[in-house]
């Protein structure tokens, strides 16, 4: 079972699902980015509110880490042409925290 501090409850949900296929659901292909891939980014957001703050002006994300963009560049390729649904997956929606209607599926 994936731990749920690596990736969120839709992801570790699914897994469960494809690890009891006896139960007889029928589970769609998937892939899931780790949390740890996210880190780099909250980092930067978290620099940029500080900054804002600082200066009073408006700061954000502006670069995503390369290894981001690799992995969004390899899951374009594996479902190009393919349906595709994109979800929220945070380890934060599952604990203390409802972040329940904030995300949408696109």
């Amino acid at each position: 079972m994936i731990n749920r501090r690596e990736v969120g409850g839709k992801s570790a949900g699914l897994e469960w699902l494809v690890q009891n296929a006896d139960l007889g659901f029928e589970v769609p292909e998937f892939d899931e980015i780790g949390v740890e891939h996210f880190e780099p980014v909250l980092k930067q957001h978290l620099i940029g509110r500080l900054v804002s703050a600082l200066t009073r002006s408006k700061h954000s994300v502006s670069k995503l880490p390369p290894e981001f963009g690799e992995i969004i560049q390899a899951l374009a390729i594996k479902y190009s042409g393919k349906p595709l649904m994109v979800r929220s997956n945070s380890h934060l929606e599952d604990r203390d925290h409802s972040f329940a209607g904030i995300y949408d599926s696109v």
